[in-house]
């Protein structure tokens, strides 16, 4: 294995642990247990990651792109102090070299003085989604004393069809005031991941794509968990409300889908239910594709990038005010006067 690898391995390994040194908060005792898991399946969240699909809550609602190598999430709520972060490395040995290698990657460690104020509960052999890897499970103590002040675990796995060692590092602080299960579910993370389907000809691009999950979008409430949807592709499934060809003031067509979701930035009730709206924008082909003006009533299914998300912003009813009332896809270029 060239140097270069081994090197960019460790400092991989090195700034997951480094982001949890310096994300705690001081010490404190908020209550430990916790029995609720946030998994749902209505709302949980995926993320495709270096050719494996992994689920998670819903509660990680931020997100943070912080490189092409690195992706965190975290909860927009106020008082809970968590973190989850998926980061990668290339590695384009075989599993056989990196499974060897481990021992060497854990000796390293050790030695490097990371885990100096960690006690380590768990560290063993596991396999996620059929790749060999790691998962370590540990405490950190404060520097006054041996009161524990956080809990984070990190698991790495290589995934030998992309090339990729891939990172999924989980912490919390003990002052976090949810009763998330955050060590349950970060297990289920794990167990639920898979391997994502490879890619093919554009002709499988529907099978391909993320399908969209309305109910994950719907229940946010704050133009700041956008990060997490805006700018990426969905599998669209929906039955077509209205259809608008190409006209004088653009080349481009606009498809709107009303589904079974219900906005909840509208106020419901007493005849005011409002599904949450699809906009959906094309090429004139495209909109040729699914029918054109008779693809009303019919089921379509396309993939497009997610452009914007509109909120309510004027209600003072905290019930609706910030809630999703329409999604966008796709764009559209209008002519000038």
């Amino acid at each position: 294995m060239k140097k270069s690898t081994w090197c960019a391995l460790m400092l991989c390994v090195a700034l997951v642990m480094s982001l949890w040194a310096s994300s705690l908060a001081e010490q404190a005792g908020a209550d430990p247990n916790r029995t609720i898991s946030g998994f749902d399946e209505t709302t949980h969240q995926t993320i495709n990651w270096q050719g494996l699909v992994f689920s998670f809550p819903s509660y990680f609602d931020v997100r943070e792109e912080e490189s092409g190598t690195s992706i965190h999430f975290y909860p927009e709520e106020e008082d809970y102090y968590a973190s989850l972060i998926f980061q990668s490395n290339d590695f384009p040995e075989p599993s056989s070299e990196f499974a060897n290698l481990i021992p060497v990657i854990l000796e390293d460690i050790k030695e490097s003085g990371i885990f100096a104020s960690a006690t380590v509960l768990r560290s063993e052999a596991i396999t996620v989604a059929g790749m060999p890897g790691w998962t370590m499970h540990m405490t950190h103590h404060g520097e006054q004393d041996e009161a524990v002040d956080a809990v984070a675990c990190f698991t790495f796995m290589h995934n030998e069809n992309t090339g990729k060692v891939i990172t999924v590092y989980l912490e919390y602080d003990i002052i976090d005031q949810s009763r998330y299960d955050y060590l349950g579910d970060y297990e289920k993370i794990l167990q639920l991941a898979k391997v994502s389907e490879p890619k093919g000809s554009q002709g499988n691009q529907n099978e391909e794509a993320e399908p969209l999950d309305l109910n994950a979008i719907n229940h946010t409430n704050s133009e700041k968990q956008d990060a997490q949807f805006i700018g990426r592709q969905y599998l669209i499934t929906g039955i077509v409300y209205d259809a608008m060809g190409p006209d004088e003031w653009s080349d481009d067509a606009l498809v709107i889908i009303h589904p079974d979701v219900l906005a909840r930035g509208m106020l419901q009730g007493a005849g005011m239910d409002f599904p949450l709206e699809i906009n959906i924008w094309m090429s004139a082909e495209e909109y040729k594709a699914i029918g054109g003006d008779t693809s009303v009533g019919k089921e379509i299914r396309v993939v497009k990038t997610l452009t914007s998300i509109a909120r309510n912003a004027t209600s003072k009813d905290s019930s609706i005010r910030g809630y999703p009332i329409q999604l966008e896809f796709g764009t559209s270029t209008l002519y000038d006067d």
